[in-house]
């Protein structure tokens, strides 16, 4: 009777061409109550139709075991613009599929980070206020500041004197280390972001859909607002950066923990960036303003309080207001972008989007991804500062999609794949922070369309600026402005092999300052046409480098081309004890040389190069 009773549940299922993605079983939508393999499995539909087993996500997630997995029904699931689910356990949790379209029919849309892995304890929501009789959210810094760096609050710090009050903040209390399975869902606008986690050790993100985004406001050093579709970050080594800004803290307290460690994998996930950005008093194509000052508006663009909100924009580069009495001015912002200080330009401007498709901070963890598909994200696949303590964080990306084609309105660039690293000054201790062992990245077989919205060459397809080792092999690569492959300090024996690039801009690959030892073997770049380096140095001056497709800042580099030689395959050598061959090796011009002064490696990193390689030896890799 069971087995009959089983069937005919499953049978409609197939017909409609529904899956839930569990291990083993590719086509079975599994009723209440149904186990597998030991592991209940807990069924969840957008209205809460019977039979379900529970009556929100969050009750399923409650009630399951370790092991377990939620699966949610076809249909949309409705966040609002704060609602979120935390998981603090070994789940799966997977969306209905449809087999023959091949995309989920299961939909999240909005809340703030929906799906929350390794919190345990409840998320700060924004405040409502009353404006003019009207309720309204109000996006304080703290909303943001208390969730990214709960030790810069009291008790366990001090506006007044800017110290710790030696009250420890254990971070245990609010995060556990957990193995999650997200699956087969589609992510609508969430706020910061759609898969959130600092305590995932494992797990895999898989046949998801990650459509648009709500920007953080991020209130550090008046940093523009940024968020990603997946973020994986350590608060275990968050820290650091707290000890960065001048607050004195202990960087190695959670070093090697269950918390920074994992293997993770993003595989075969599509990503709609949707990345879009408007000036302050301008409008968008529906001829909506998006953000106007408080002061003087009473009431935000056309009355419509239901599409706006009010949000603190802080200008005085401070990470919050640590100063309740000043509080930062107020700006009406439309949802869906989140407005900032834009020092470039001296002005306030809004962000909507994902700034980051995948994105990765002080990991000491494994992360794969693979076979993506990623459309107008400025900085696609970003790890930056991972590897910070301890153990090295090793991140393979292959196989990738990605094309860049939104318009800038303030020029900014687009890199498809950073690895980024540098070592920090910490003012509290007078002391060097540098990461170790570092970043080992892979980037291999990708497919890159990068058509660049600024004309500066430090907008990179691949950007690899790491400690540990770096691999960027069969890529094919197509730039409109920027550059297509680079290494930067403190990259040492990075290999470029077997890549295709093309199209026009200014530099094929380069090696900048305090990047040696590098190989650039086999890659084709007769389909390149070089247009000259612009400015090398972020506005200090320094002439433009002429168009080359290739430029040596830095020693002891190899490069072997591959093909007939033709009068555009130029090699600038701006550097000692560089081998060029099958190219037009060319002595630095005068530009090459001004951009490799030390005023310029001051800028680019906080210090000299020179400095940081004495603070950090590179050992020779054994061959």
């Amino acid at each position: 009777m069971k087995k009959t009773v089983l069937s005919l549940l499953i049978i409609p299922a197939l017909l409609l061409g529904l899956a839930f993605s569990v291990p083993g079983t590719a086509n079975a939508a599994f009723p209440a109550g149904v186990s597998y393999d030991g592991h209940h499995t807990w069924t969840v539909s957008p209205m809460n139709r019977s039979p379900d087993d529970a009556a929100n996500i969050q009750r399923a997630v409650d009630m399951a075991s370790p092991g377990d997995t939620i699966a949610l029904g076809a249909g949309v699931f409705d966040f609002g613009d704060f609602e979120y689910v935390t998981i603090a356990k070994d789940l799966t949790i997977a969306g209905a599929w449809d087999k023959h379209a091949k995309m989920p029919l299961t939909t999240i849309k909005g809340g703030m980070m929906p799906i929350n892995i390794g919190r345990k304890t409840p998320v700060d929501k924004p405040e409502m206020v009353d404006v003019d009789g009207h309720t309204v959210y109000h996006l304080t810094q703290d909303v943001y500041g208390k969730f990214n760096y709960p030790f810069m609050y009291p008790p366990y710090f001090d506006p007044a004197t800017m110290q710790q009050t030696g009250v420890h903040y254990d971070i245990f209390a609010d995060w556990v280390a957990v193995n999650v399975n997200v699956r087969q869902i589609t992510f609508e606008r969430p706020h910061g972001a759609a898969v959130w986690s600092s305590g995932m050790k494992g797990g895999t993100i898989e046949r998801c859909r990650f459509m648009s985004g709500w920007l953080w406001q991020i209130a550090i050093e008046a940093a523009p607002p940024l968020g990603s579709a997946i973020s994986w970050m350590s608060f275990a080594s968050r820290p650091i950066h707290t000890a960065v800004m001048g607050v004195l803290y202990d960087p190695t307290l959670y070093t090697g923990t269950e918390l920074v460690t994992g293997n993770l994998f993003v595989l075969d996930n599509v990503f709609e960036g949707d990345y879009g950005e408007v000036l302050e008093g301008a409008m968008d194509a529906n001829g909506d303003v998006i953000v106007v000052p408080f002061e003087g508006n009473p009431a935000p663009p056309k009355g419509d309080y239901d599409r706006y909100v009010l949000q603190d924009v802080p200008m005085d580069g401070m990470p919050f207001n640590l100063n309740p009495a000043s509080p930062p001015p107020m700006y009406w912002v439309r949802k869906g972008y989140t407005a900032g200080w834009f020092p470039w330009l001296n002005q306030v401007w809004a962000r909507r989007g994902h700034i980051y498709s995948v994105y990765s901070h002080y990991s000491e963890a494994a992360l794969t991804v693979r076979n993506n598909t990623i459309h107008n994200a400025p900085w696609a696949v970003f790890f930056i500062v991972n590897g910070a303590q301890g153990n090295a964080f090793n991140a393979v990306v292959e196989r990738n999609t990605i094309t860049e084609d939104f318009q800038s309105a303030t020029g900014i660039g687009a890199q498809a794949i950073t690895a980024f690293e540098w070592a920090s000054y910490i003012p509290a201790t007078d002391s060097w922070f540098v990461p170790n062992p570092g970043t080992n990245v892979i980037v291999k077989g990708n497919t890159i369309d990068q058509l660049y919205p600024a004309d500066w060459f430090a907008a990179l397809a691949i950007d690899v600026e790491v400690y540990g080792e770096a691999s960027v092999m069969q890529n094919t690569v197509q730039v409109n402005g920027g550059s297509g492959i680079g290494f930067w300090f403190p990259t040492q024996h990075g290999v470029a092999k077997n890549n295709r690039i093309s199209g026009t801009g200014d530099y094929a690959f380069y090696a900048l300052p305090g990047s040696d030892g590098n190989q650039f073997v086999n890659n084709r770049v007769d389909g390149f046409t070089p247009t000259g380096g612009g400015s090398f140095d972020f506005g200090l001056g320094n002439p433009a480098v002429p168009a080359a497709r290739g430029v040596l800042f830095s020693n002891l580099n190899y490069v072997k081309g591959v093909g007939v030689v033709d009068p555009l395959d130029v090699v600038y050598d701006c550097g000692q004890d560089n081998l060029i061959k099958h190219m037009i090796a060319t002595p630095c011009p005068a530009a090459g040389a001004a951009a490799l002064s030390p005023q310029t490696a001051q800028a680019e990193r906080g210090a000299s190069a020179q400095a940081l390689q004495k603070m950090h030896k590179m050992q020779p890799r054994q061959k």
